[in-house]
C-alpha cells in the first residue's frame, strides 16, 4: 500500500494541484468553480470562475479565501450574488466549501467546486485509468476515450466538454455506492470524494474539451445548493487527496472518514449470512396473469433447495398484482387470501428456508386513492413544478404494452411525513404475515432532486438521502431482530443499516467494466447479489462463476420471474448446485470471511480472483475467464484451474489443499 502525499495548491486560472513528483499541466483559462444559475428563461446559465474578478482575497500559506461581491454570467449579466470560496490544506489534503448568498431574483441551482483541468497528470493519457464505486466498482481504462464515447451530441453543451457523470446518493445513471473516485496516473492516485455527514446529493464527473480542442482531462464535483433570493447558504466539503498507490488508498482514506462519522455496528441475524441465493418468484405478474399462487411457495422452495437455494424473494403477492398499486398492499383472494400467504410462508420455514417479501419503497401508482388524496401532494417535483413519471412496460407477448406502456408512477419525497408513516405502515403490513424478511425495493436507489418547496425540505432539493435514511431508522427500530431488513442498490450509509443487498448496478453481473474489489474491499461484510441472469443464456455460466469468485449471493430470476422456476432450467440449475456445493465446501470463508482484494496479484491473464479471511486462514477463490487450462503459482504452490471453470485453495496454518 501507499502513502498519502502533502497535496498543496494554487490558484493559477484554474486549481494547480502539487506534490512531489506531481504536477498537473493546467489548461489555459481554466477554472476553480463554476456555478448555474436558474433566471426561470434561462434554466442553466454558466458562471464560469475566469470570467470573475475577486473583490477580496486572503491567501496563507496553507489557506485561500475568494469573495466575490456579484457574479458576471455567461451572457454578460451581472447579478448580486456574493459568492466565498474557501480553499485549505488540512493534513496533506486540500478541501474546499463555498457560501453562497443570493440578493437576486435567480437561484443559484448548482455549484461545481472543486473544478480541475489540466492536459497532463504525469503519465501518458492512455495509461489514465478511472476507479469510481459505480454500482459496487467500475474500473475504466484509457479514460479520455472513455468519456469521448458520453458525448450526447446536441442534448448537452458537448461543443463546451463532454462528461461522464456519477451520482451520489444513488439518483440517476451512473449511480455511486459511495461519495469517491479517483484517477490512477502513473504510480499515483488523485482522489476526489465529497465528507459530508448530512449525505446531501452531489455529482461526481470527468470530463474532456469539445471534439478537435486539445486533449486534456476534467473533474469536477457537482452541489446543488438551490439558493434563493435572500438565502445564505453553506455548501458540503469536497475533498482531494493524492496517494503513492493505488486505489486501495484512495477506499481506506473515505473508510477512514466514515468510521469516524457515520458507520454504526451491524448485528446481521445470524441466517442471513448463509443466505446461498434466492428464487426471485412473481406470483401476479405486472400485467394481470397468475403464474403461481401462495400454495405453490412451499414446491418452489423445494425445487430451489435441491440446487443449493435457501430462500424465497416473493414479487407480485397483493392484490392488484405486481407494479401495480404502490403503496396499497393487501393479501390477494384469488392468490389464496391472508391465511394462505401466511400459512405459505410457515411452511417454507418449516422446511428450513426463508421468505424475502417484497413492497416498493419509493413508487406511487397514479390510479391509487393513495395518490389522489396523498401522494400527488408528497411527490418530488422537478425544476419545473411537475411529478416525476416512471413509465413501465412489462407486457405479454403482445405489442399494445411493449410499445406504448403500461403503468405510470410518482416518486416520493422521503422528508415527507407522509411518506415516512406510510413506510411504517406497510412494514407491520409485511410483518404481520410473519416472514423472515422485509424487503423495500427502491429505498436504497432512485433519488431526486425536489423542488417542491411545500415539503419539509423547503428551498433545500437536496435532502432526499438523508430522508431515506432516517426512514430506514425508523424501520429498523420497528422491526425484530430476528427479522431482516433489505433493499435494492448498495449505497454504503444504507447499507450500514440493512441486512442485505438486491444488487444493481455495475459490478453486479459480469461486465468488462466490472471491478466489485471497490465497494467489497471496503466495506466487507454486507451480503449482496448477483442481477440479471435471467435465463441459460449462451455465456450463463461466466456470470454465475463471476459472482461466485465474489461471494455474491445467487439471484435466480428465470425469465424476470414468469412461467417457471429454477427446475424449468436444467442446465443453469446445475451449474448452481455445483457452486453453492462448492461454496459450502468452504462454508465458514464464504459466509463469514472477510473479503481481500487481489488487485496487484500476480495472476496469469484470464484469471479473476479473490480472498475471503477467516479465523485460521484465507481461501483464494479464482475463475478462469480462457478457453484454456491455467497453471501458475500462488503463495509458494502450484494451482490449476480448468477452462472456464472455478476453483479454490485453501491457506491455512494446519495444512493446505486446493479443491
Amino acid at each position: 500500500m501507499g502513502k498519502k502525499l502533502d497535496l498543496r495548491f494554487s490558484v493559477k486560472g484554474g486549481l494547480q494541484l502539487a506534490a512531489d513528483g506531481f504536477s498537473p499541466v493546467l489548461r489555459e483559462n481554466g477554472d476553480f468553480w463554476r456555478a448555474f444559475l436558474d433566471t426561470g428563461e434561462i434554466r442553466e446559465l454558466a458562471v464560469y470562475a475566469h470570467d470573475q474578478t475577486p473583490s477580496k482575497t486572503d491567501v496563507t500559506d496553507t489557506c485561500a479565501v475568494y469573495r466575490y461581491d456579484s457574479l458576471t454570467a455567461e451572457d454578460g449579466v451581472v447579478y448580486p450574488i456574493v459568492l466565498e470560496v474557501t480553499l485549505q490544506e488540512i493534513e496533506g489534503t486540500v478541501h474546499c466549501s463555498a457560501v453562497i448568498e443570493n440578493h437576486g431574483d435567480c437561484i443559484v441551482n448548482e455549484l461545481q467546486l472543486p473544478f480541475v483541468d489540466a492536459y497532463d497528470y504525469g503519465c501518458d493519457p492512455a495509461e489514465e485509468v478511472l476507479y469510481v464505486p459505480d454500482g459496487i466498482g467500475s474500473r475504466t481504462p484509457n479514460l479520455r476515450q472513455a468519456i469521448s464515447w458520453c458525448h450526447t451530441e446536441y442534448m448537452s453543451a458537448d461543443y463546451k466538454s463532454t462528461w461522464m457523470t456519477h451520482t451520489y446518493p444513488p439518483t440517476n445513471g451512473r449511480m455511486l455506492s459511495m461519495p469517491w473516485m479517483g484517477l490512477q496516473c502513473g504510480g499515483k492516485f488523485l482522489y476526489f470524494g465529497e465528507h459530508n455527514p448530512e449525505m446531501r446529493i452531489v455529482g461526481l464527473n470527468a470530463g474532456i474539451p469539445p471534439r478537435h480542442a486539445r486533449s486534456a482531462l476534467l473533474f469536477n464535483l457537482s452541489h446543488y445548493p438551490a439558493v434563493r433570493k435572500g438565502e445564505r447558504v453553506e455548501t458540503g466539503r469536497s475533498v482531494i487527496a493524492l496517494f503513492e498507490g493505488d486505489w486501495r488508498d484512495g477506499a481506506a482514506f473515505y473508510k477512514e472518514w466514515s468510521e469516524k462519522t457515520w458507520v454504526k455496528k451491524q448485528q446481521i441475524p445470524e441466517w442471513v449470512q448463509h443466505i446461498t441465493g434466492w428464487q426471485r418468484i412473481i406470483l401476479k405478474h405486472q400485467y394481470g396473469e397468475i403464474f403461481w399462487k401462495y400454495e405453490d411457495l412451499p414446491r418452489l422452495y423445494e425445487e430451489g433447495k435441491r440446487y443449493g437455494l435457501n430462500a424465497l424473494l416473493v414479487f407480485g403477492w397483493w392484490k392488484g398484482r405486481f407494479d401495480n398499486n404502490y403503496p396499497e398492499y393487501e393479501a390477494d383472494p384469488a392468490l389464496g387470501g391472508e391465511e394462505g400467504l401466511r400459512a405459505a410462508i410457515a411452511e417454507v420455514q418449516r422446511r428450513g428456508g426463508h421468505v424475502l417479501l417484497y413492497t416498493n419503497g419509493n413508487l406511487i401508482d397514479i390510479k391509487t386513492d393513495f395518490y389522489k388524496t396523498t401522494g400527488q401532494r408528497i411527490s418530488h417535483k422537478d425544476i419545473d413544478g411537475n411529478e416525476y413519471r416512471e413509465h413501465y412496460k412489462f407486457s405479454n407477448d403482445g405489442t399494445v404494452l411493449r410499445n406504448y406502456g403500461y403503468k405510470s408512477f410518482d416518486t416520493a419525497c422521503h422528508r415527507t411525513e407522509e411518506w415516512k408513516e406510510n413506510l411504517l405502515r406497510v412494514t407491520r403490513l409485511k410483518l404481520s404475515f410473519d416472514p423472515d424478511s422485509i424487503f423495500f425495493d427502491q429505498l436504497g436507489c432512485c433519488l431526486k432532486l425536489c423542488f417542491d418547496t411545500t415539503h419539509p425540505h423547503g428551498n433545500r432539493i437536496d435532502e432526499d438521502g438523508m430522508g431515506r435514511y432516517e426512514n430506514i431508522c425508523a424501520i429498523r427500530e420497528i422491526t425484530p431482530e430476528t427479522k431482516a431488513i433489505g433493499t435494492e442498490w448498495v449505497c454504503d450509509r444504507y447499507a450500514n443499516l440493512v441486512d442485505y443487498i438486491h444488487g444493481c448496478g455495475t459490478g453486479q453481473t459480469y461486465t468488462p467494466a466490472a471491478f466489485p474489489d471497490i465497494y467489497l474491499h471496503t466495506f466487507p461484510g454486507i451480503h449482496i447479489s448477483n442481477r440479471f441472469i435471467h435465463d441459460d443464456k449462451p455465456g450463463f455460466r461466466d456470470h454465475l462463476n463471476y459472482a461466485f469468485v465474489y461471494g455474491l449471493i445467487f439471484d435466480v430470476c428465470i425469465y424476470r420471474g414468469r412461467v417457471c422456476g429454477i427446475a424449468g432450467v436444467p442446465e443453469y440449475a446445475e451449474h448452481i448446485k455445483y457452486l453453492t456445493d462448492l461454496k459450502e465446501q468452504y462454508h465458514d470463508y464464504f459466509y463469514h470471511g472477510r473479503f481481500v482484494s487481489m488487485f496487484g496479484e500476480d495472476l496469469p491473464a484470464g484469471i479473476r480472483g479473490a480472498k475471503f479471511h477467516g479465523e485460521n486462514g484465507f481461501i483464494v477463490s479464482l475463475w478462469n475467464t480462457t478457453d484454456k487450462d491455467l497453471a501458475f503459482p500462488l503463495y509458494g504452490r502450484e494451482i490449476t484451474v480448468p477452462a472456464k471453470d472455478v476453483a479454490v485453495a485453501e491457506f491455512c496454518g494446519s495444512g493446505e489443499k486446493l479443491c
